[in-house]
């Protein structure tokens, strides 16, 4: 009995997050400043820590003057400024590829993904607004009540808008096929890049948006979507620190 008693103590004490065992993991917290909230299934908000381990499934939230990076396992990383928050829908990795799916509920986001390494690969970002498939980006979601802010720093973005049913592009349907909802009928053709003067305004009919580097698209609670060029655009604080971060952790 007094050994029984024993072992149940040491695999407590060995193994205190048992309870996501059978959950792969997704990633881990990185870096941390304030106060960072985590919720795991139907549990309660808690306290997160330094290289806390992460889950599918999983909430995280950013009080005031809080910020995290999360290191996910293929080694993209994804920041939360102050009150955000963000939940790991879908975080699967195996030698056939990566499927990943972040829903960004709030706040400001910033996602440095990883190079695509197979055609299986699957990075996908949405908000109540925006959906969007991403290979080997660096980008930034704005998460508003009004609308979905989502600015382009390298590499490409397929957007689409949330309340539509369409495929993304076929030149991305690998980064995020399974993220779009069951197709109603092929998205209207979009003209790739070019220079851009101002804001354009469309209107909330089935399309597809491809936002190369130095870009911003805006999507409003109706679905029509504007784009600019944010070039001469004088970056903030925030968007300089997790560039030159960025840098850094590739090093």
């Amino acid at each position: 009995m007094k050994k029984k008693l024993i072992m149940t103590a040491l695999l407590v004490v060995l193994f205190p997050f048992s309870v996501n065992a059978c959950e792969k993991l997704a990633g881990s917290i990185s870096f941390m400043v304030g106060e960072v909230m985590v919720k795991s299934g139907e549990g309660e908000f808690v306290r997160a820590d330094f290289k806390m381990n992460l889950f599918a499934g999983d909430i995280l939230e950013t009080e005031d003057e809080s910020s995290c990076e999360i290191t996910m396992t293929d080694g993209s990383v994804i920041r939360m400024d102050a009150k955000s928050t963000l939940e790991v829908k879908i975080a699967d990795f195996s030698e056939k590829g990566r499927k990943i799916s972040i829903f960004a509920r709030a706040g400001r986001l910033w996602f440095a993904a990883r190079k695509a390494i197979s055609r299986n690969d699957e990075f996908g970002v949405s908000t109540d607004k925006a959906v969007c498939a991403v290979r080997g980006t660096a980008f930034a979601v704005d998460a508003g009540n009004k609308a979905t802010e989502i600015s382009v720093y390298s590499g490409k973005v397929a957007t689409w808008a949330a309340i539509k049913a369409i495929k993304p592009p076929p030149s991305l349907s690998s980064a995020g096929a399974s993220l779009a909802p069951t197709p109603l009928k092929a998205p209207s053709e979009v003209a790739g890049p070019v220079r851009i003067s101002g804001p354009h305004p469309v209107t909330a009919n089935e399309w597809v948006a491809i936002i190369s580097a130095m870009q911003r698209i805006r999507i409003g609670n109706k679905g029509g979507y504007s784009i600019s060029d944010i070039k001469k655009e004088k970056m903030d604080a925030w968007v300089k620190w997790n560039i030159e971060r960025d840098k850094k952790t590739k090093q």
